[in-house]
Order: C-alpha cells, then sequence, then structure tokens
C-alpha cells in the first residue's frame, strides 16, 4: 500500500507545479524500480519519436536519459545446394545523454529478407548497423565482405576455409556504408566441409552481441552467438541481439544437426528445410537454410530509452 502511494504520488507530480523529473512521450511506458530508483522507460518497436516535453527541475533527480539501440538482424543464408551460414545480430548500442526538450525520432530497423543483411536502426544521431547476412554455397558474397554487420553472418562450407562476416562493421545497406560501428556485435563462425566424412555440410553461425558465431563441428553447424543482456525496460534482464545457427546438409545422417539458435532472439538452423526466423524487436539474426529451405528471416529492431522519476524508497 506504501509502494501505491508513493507511486502515485510520483506521478501527480508530473502533473502539479511542484520540482518534478523528466516529462516526456512516445512509445510504450513502463515505471518499474531498481535498487532505491524509480525509472519510466519507454520502447519503440516501430519507427516514431520520443518527446521530451519538459525537463527534470527537481535538484534531486538527474536530467538524463539512457538508450539501448538494436538493429535489425540479418537472414540466414540459402539458394545452394548444401549448407548455409547464420545471420548475424543486429547490433546492440547503449549510451546516455543530457536531455533536453526536443524531439528525438526513432527509426526501427528491420530484419533481413531473404539473403538480406539486416538495415540499421537510429536514435536521433545514435545509430546501430543491420546485421549481416548468412552466406549460400561458395560464399557468393565475397568471402565474408558483405556478410559483416553490427554482428557478421557466418560462412557456407563451400570453399573450406571461407571467410565468415566481421562484427561492428556497417553492412552496404546502411546509408552511405560508413565503415565501422565500434562496440556493437561479434563475428560469425567458418562453414565445414566433410566430404571424407559421410559427405556432411555444415555452415557457420552468425554472430551475436554477446560473442561470435561458433564454427561447425563434425556433429552438428555452427551455433549462433549469444546476445547481450539489458534491463532498461522493465528492470529485469533481457537477452537481446543473439546470433542464427547455421544450417546444414546431413546427407542421409539425421544426426549431423543444424546450429542452435544464439540467446536473444536467434533463429535455429535446419538441417531439413528453412532456417527459423529470428526474434522481432530482438534484433536476432535468422537462421541457415538447408539445401531444400529458405532463409530464416531476420528479427526487427528495437529502441527502449529510460529516465529516473524518483530516488529513495518508499517508507
Amino acid at each position: 500500500r506504501r509502494y501505491l502511494d508513493m507511486m502515485q504520488q510520483i506521478l501527480l507530480g508530473f502533473g502539479g507545479g511542484g520540482p518534478k523529473g523528466i516529462d516526456a512521450s512516445g512509445g510504450t511506458l513502463n515505471d518499474y524500480t531498481s535498487g532505491s530508483d524509480y525509472y519510466r522507460s519507454h520502447t519503440f518497436t516501430s519507427s516514431g519519436s520520443f518527446v521530451i516535453n519538459e525537463v527534470a527541475t527537481d535538484p534531486g533527480i538527474p536530467n538524463a536519459i539512457e538508450y539501448l539501440i538494436v538493429a535489425g538482424g540479418g537472414a540466414g543464408g540459402s539458394g545452394s545446394d548444401r549448407a548455409n551460414g547464420g545471420g548475424g545480430a543486429g547490433g546492440l548500442h547503449t549510451g546516455s545523454a543530457t536531455g533536453s526538450a526536443a524531439t528525438y525520432p526513432v527509426v526501427i530497423g528491420g530484419g533481413g529478407s531473404a539473403n538480406a543483411s539486416g538495415t540499421d536502426t537510429v536514435f536521433n544521431s545514435y545509430r546501430s548497423a543491420g546485421g549481416g547476412k548468412g552466406s549460400d554455397r561458395y560464399n557468393a558474397d565475397g568471402n565474408g565482405t558483405n556478410l559483416s554487420g553490427g554482428s557478421g553472418g557466418g560462412a557456407a562450407h563451400d570453399p573450406p576455409g571461407s571467410a565468415a562476416g566481421a562484427g561492428n562493421k556497417y553492412s552496404p545497406t546502411s546509408p552511405a556504408y560508413p565503415g565501422n560501428a565500434p562496440g556493437q556485435g561479434s563475428p560469425g563462425g567458418q562453414g565445414r566441409d566433410m566430404a571424407g566424412d559421410g559427405f556432411k555440410f555444415g555452415g557457420g553461425g552468425g554472430g551475436g552481441a554477446g560473442g561470435g558465431g561458433s564454427n561447425a563441428s563434425p556433429s552438428r553447424s555452427g551455433p549462433g552467438g549469444p546476445g547481450s543482456p539489458n534491463v532498461y525496460k522493465t528492470g529485469s534482464s533481457i537477452l537481446y541481439a543473439g546470433g542464427g545457427g547455421g544450417g546444414s546438409q546431413p546427407n542421409g545422417t539425421p544426426s549431423y544437426l543444424g546450429g542452435a539458435a544464439g540467446p536473444g532472439g536467434g533463429g535455429a538452423g535446419s538441417n531439413s528445410g528453412a532456417g527459423s526466423a529470428g526474434t522481432a524487436n530482438l534484433g536476432g539474426g535468422g537462421g541457415g537454410a538447408n539445401a531444400s529451405g529458405g532463409s530464416g528471416l531476420g528479427g526487427s529492431g528495437v529502441v527502449i530509452v529510460r529516465y529516473k522519476i524518483a530516488q529513495g524508497q518508499p517508507q
């Protein structure tokens, strides 16, 4: 009861004439506690605007915002006659800024369509890079060059040793193809050609925000890299930007599996058809396909902005 009374006083403070925290609008709102502090978050799953109507006037509440920006994940590879790489997760970027009474544009990046990289997510002037697509057989995308992104897409199995996509790069779908995107993700994994071991073929996993995609092994295609945790939405940890698993061609060996989905919204790779899609609004990479299937599509991105609305535990 005391907690509810405290929250009511906090919320009423926004409409009164006394000192108060930031007054903002846009997206879906969540109010929650974290330790001794009270936060409000704004979650954007589609493009729009975050608007600060009034800055904080209470000297005990910082006039600051924190933000999470996740780009769209890349699609898994498809179109080859064997095994394809998993899609890289969308780039993940966090930061903070001093709030000012202004409109902050939000553009949510889309997940990659079939054989395509994800697109960038933008909050005001801050940008996260779309995830790189997974490769098809023969790495026709330039031996890793066009597989790069916020996290890189996984390589296909052929030719052996082909490069996977690099992380921390803007993909060719980014405006002006600006190059580096520091600290946003990880590289994809390599594929494996096992012509001398039952003709099994595996694709590499796509990279995730929390770690690289794995290489294909003798037992399965490469799993997608793990995502990275963040608490800005509700105060509880949520994993974002997991990579897609690589696809496989078992050739009569059903136990040779597609790569597992990267925790945090990645899609699983397949050994019998299409890869699984990355999760929407988590920026997950799509799973790589088997010879007979299509790309697992990339998951769309998200922007979350939060700020303190009060400090101190209720008595």
